[in-house]
């Protein structure tokens, strides 16, 4: 408004100048002309890049611009107040932009310190951003006070928009494979450190970034950074408060996790927790749910990390200790990793994180299977000895230096370090399984709402000494599954497959849940025991659609009467009609329901019924 008043004055006084008076007369008008007011201030910011962690001025990040599209908004968005700008920085932001632009209409009075400080907030609260952020915070800003436009540029990431819904599928695939149903948060956090370690290791030269969480999915490869990510994920997967936590080990940047367990706070450094060595895969638990003094004993947090919680608790450290651990009947089975001669088989047991010595020889070796530990015992010869995993029956199984023992059922597999050559001996004692098999092969068809299904596995061969098996569903939003038992959850399709534990064989059928079916009322609810219906149609209907999978009849549990009970068929004078016939075969006061699917098909039209009906009806 103030722009405006000014130039309506100017226009008038340039007006007067034009006209026919005398100079003088301009003069006294002029004085009667409102004072020209100033236009405002033009107001201008600039800023210089920002780097995230561990991409300094110094260091040039790792970008891969190959394989990294950069998107791109053209349209300007208008943000009027602090919280908005923040909201809508942080979209573009979370779509990977390179660069962007915001009409800002709010406060400008301190707008480089609230956009210094937005940065700090959309940081903090999304900590896998901050992670993936290579360089950000370059922007200029021109306009008027409470109106301008800023131009932020120059951001890059270690990963896009399209990788990223690579994670998201990849995490939740992880997460449904891993998590059991019963598992406690100690069980989840162990399963998601053991999987990560299990297949993941380090590499810098990697094909995309070796710093981004999707190189690590992806390739099985990456830093520490992308270890720390991809555990992030798959921690905030199952609802777990996580931290990306940053610092240094030595001089070198590193950084790793701050997990919550049951309400107390763990560092966690998966990728520490996966050494390089030239013996080839270790899984260590060294640095599994430790304390800040178990930390900082060669850890070093910086600033921002220096505020997150602090992490007290040292419960879990009795694990520090163990490698290529053993896991049979919730417990592990180690040698304890340590500069001291104690080469002695341990075990652990996971709920109570109570520690007892199984033997005293000295152990080098180990593997396991079903109730038996099998170790090299160096305190004879390095001979193959097998014990039970409560401590006792510990026997002699061979005569020669044994190495690198394994497992491959039937089989003990080890090196023959005596004669130079690979060996095995037969696990005689254990029947192994052969494979598995449901009951139902066809696709099967859940009602949401409806009465769940029961499957069942046979595991091969009948006499298998261990039976146990593992049931998963690939979309448990859809329909979930425990101990065979499927119940609907929402529209869609899952794939319901069955495991065994030993040998992994498996097993799967479709599951798809369609909507629930529509209740119309019959005429005659109660009715005589040999009443039959006639079912009007408002088109005619196919009659090869009309059979005993698309008009039947149930009981109130859902399960349906045996074809000999009624009959069904297209009445030969009316395809409108659907005559439904009993056979005298209820029970009195029970509730049953004429069901009519939706695959019934129309003569012309070949249009299927909108939607499954169900009838209810009481035998008097």
């Amino acid at each position: 408004m103030q722009r405006n008043k000014g130039l309506i004055s100017l226009v008038l006084l340039f007006t007067i100048l034009l006209s026919t008076t005398t100079y003088a007369d301009v003069l006294e008008e002029s004085v009667l002309i409102e004072e020209i007011e100033e236009l405002p201030q033009i107001l201008e910011i600039n800023s210089e890049i920002k780097y995230g962690p561990f991409s300094t001025d110094y260091i040039e990040p790792r970008l891969f611009y190959d394989n990294i599209s950069i998107d791109s908004i053209e349209s300007i968005d208008i943000a009027h107040s602090y919280e908005e700008l923040k909201e809508t920085i942080y979209k573009h932001m979370k779509n990977y932009e390179y660069s962007f632009s915001i009409n800002y209409k709010g406060d400008t009075s301190d707008l480089k310190n609230d956009i210094s400080r937005i940065w700090e907030e959309i940081f903090e609260s999304d900590h896998y951003l901050y992670g993936t952020v290579s360089t950000y915070g370059e922007y200029k800003s021109i306009g008027y006070e409470n109106d301008v436009t800023i131009d932020f540029t120059s951001f890059t990431y270690h990963t896009n928009k399209v990788q990223e819904k690579f994670v998201d599928s990849k995490v939740a695939d992880v997460v449904n494979q891993i998590i059991e149903p019963n598992m406690n948060e100690f069980q989840k956090v162990k399963a998601i450190n053991d999987w990560v370690v299990n297949n993941t290791r380090y590499n810098e030269d990697t094909t995309t970034s070796p710093h981004a969480a999707y190189t690590l999915f992806n390739e099985g490869e990456g830093v520490c950074q992308a270890y720390a990510l991809a555990t992030l994920r798959l921690l905030e997967e199952e609802g777990f408060e996580v931290k990306y936590v940053t610092g240094k080990v030595g001089e070198i940047p590193h950084g790793w996790n701050l997990v919550k367990v049951d309400g107390k706070w763990y560092h966690l450094d998966t990728t520490w927790n996966d050494p390089v060595s030239v013996a080839g895969d270790i899984l260590s638990y060294k640095y599994f749910l430790i304390s800040d003094k178990s930390i900082e004993t060669d850890h070093e947090r910086d600033e921002r990390s220096k505020a997150y919680p602090k992490a007290t608790d040292t419960y879990y450290e009795t694990m520090r200790y163990i490698k290529n651990p053993v896991e049979l009947d919730n417990s592990l089975f180690y040698i304890k990793d340590l500069d001291t001669d104690d080469y002695k088989l341990y075990k652990l047991k996971l709920d109570t994180m109570t520690e007892t010595q199984l033997t005293n020889h000295n152990v080098q070796f180990i593997a396991g299977y079903e109730d038996w530990i099998y170790y090299s015992n160096y305190s004879y010869g390095g001979y193959i000895f097998k014990i039970k995993i409560d401590g006792t029956d510990n026997i002699q199984l061979n005569n020669v230096n044994s190495k690198d023992l394994y497992i491959d059922f039937p089989y003990l597999h080890f090196y023959d370090y005596t004669n130079k050559k690979d060996d095995k001996l037969a696990i005689d004692e254990i029947i192994g399984v052969t494979g598995i098999s449901l009951n139902r092969t066809e696709d099967i068809t859940l009602i949401l709402g409806g009465q769940p299904v029961r499957l069942e596995a046979r595991v091969e061969p009948l006499d298998v000494t261990n039976k146990s098996i593992i049931w998963t569903s690939s979309n448990k939003a859809v329909a979930t599954v425990e101990d065979g038992l499927i119940t609907a959850k929402a529209k869609g399709e899952t794939i319901i497959t069955v495991t065994t534990a030993d040998g992994k064989f498996s097993d799967s059928v479709n599951v798809e849940v369609k909507d629930g079916y529509k209740i119309l009322d019959l005429n005659d609810k109660k009715i005589d025991t040999g009443y039959s219906w006639t079912i009007k149609l408002n088109k005619s209907v196919k009659e090869d659609t009309v059979d005993f999978n698309s008009v039947y009849v149930e009981n109130e549990f859902g399960e349906r009467l045996h074809l000999s009970d009624f009959d069904v068929k297209v009445l030969d004078e009316d395809p409108t009609l659907i005559a439904v016939i009993n056979k005298n075969v209820y029970e009195k006061d029970k509730l049953y329901y004429i069901v009519i699917e939706n695959t019934l098909v129309s003569t012309k039209e070949n249009e299927v019924l909108k939607e499954a009906v169900k009838m209810p009806f009481i035998i008097k």
